[in-house]
């Protein structure tokens, strides 16, 4: 089952943006063997969206021809190995890939690291930091942001539907514009592409179906290193531009308006 591209660009231009089809282009990915089961949401990252952004105002691209801009990034992010099923830009939606289709937007959580004992491993955002590794500080409070959504309990692969494997779910990129947050267009775009892909497959709007990539996948993208120790930070997308539940509220919002 696939999102109607048509549907998606009738509701997007509804709100002031327009949408892109790149799903025909771009890497080959694997049918899906289940159905989809959520949502995950991610970053590019500023460093990564500034680079592509300044050598597409290089290549003549006018600063502030944003819908440009974002289809620059989208044909470029559409080349790399990791990516999800859609990007939101700043005035641009893009289709990457046909959603029975997997992209491998999240890596699995191996039983090594994410055993019981899981909240005393980190993979930590920091140039030259090892894999994944023991930090040695209290659980608890290198995770306490991911157990005040889930609870000091819970398990990862227990609270989310897909288990070990986030890649069952539909990846949704968000581009950070030039301030490195998200504007109130491309909020109500993701919103907007949320209501739609949990309308066609059924995905229930709460935080156990649509998430993002730190909460999916705590260790890889819930730390970073300073002050030479391991902080738990969920940085993908940053919680003070992307708020889960205010996103999962607009896109409540939005279902109510769909037939």
């Amino acid at each position: 089952m696939d999102l109607p591209f048509a549907d998606l660009a009738v509701l997007i231009r509804s709100l002031g943006g327009s949408a892109a089809d790149l799903a025909g282009v771009g890497s080959v990915h694997q049918p899906r063997s289940v159905p989809v089961k959520g949502i995950i949401h991610h970053t590019p990252g500023s460093p990564w969206t500034f680079r592509q952004r300044a050598m597409a105002i290089g290549a003549g691209t006018p600063a502030d021809d944003l819908e440009r801009l974002d289809l620059f990034l989208a044909a470029a992010f559409d080349r790399r190995e990791y990516i999800g099923g859609y990007m939101v830009g700043q005035r641009v939606v893009v289709k990457l890939e046909v959603d029975d289709r997997t992209t491998w937007h999240s890596g699995a959580l191996s039983s090594q690291h994410y055993g019981r004992d899981w909240r005393a491993w980190a993979r930590p955002l920091a140039p030259g930091a090892p894999a994944f590794r023991l930090h040695g500080r209290d659980p608890h409070v290198v995770y306490d942001w991911w157990d005040a959504r889930y609870g000091a309990d819970a398990h990862p692969a227990r609270v989310f539907g897909w288990g070990r494997l986030p890649n069952r779910c539909i990846g949704v990129d968000l581009v950070p514009d030039a301030t490195g947050g998200y504007g109130v267009l491309q909020l109500a775009m993701a919103a907007a592409l949320t209501a739609l892909l949990a309308r066609v497959h059924g995905i229930q709007l709460d935080d156990r179906h649509v998430t993002t990539h730190s909460f999916a996948a705590p260790l890889e993208r819930g730390s970073v290193v300073r002050g030479g120790r391991v902080v738990g930070m969920a940085w993908d997308p940053p919680p003070a531009h992307f708020d889960l539940d205010e996103h999962i509220e607009r896109a409540r919002a939005v279902d109510s308006t769909l037939t």
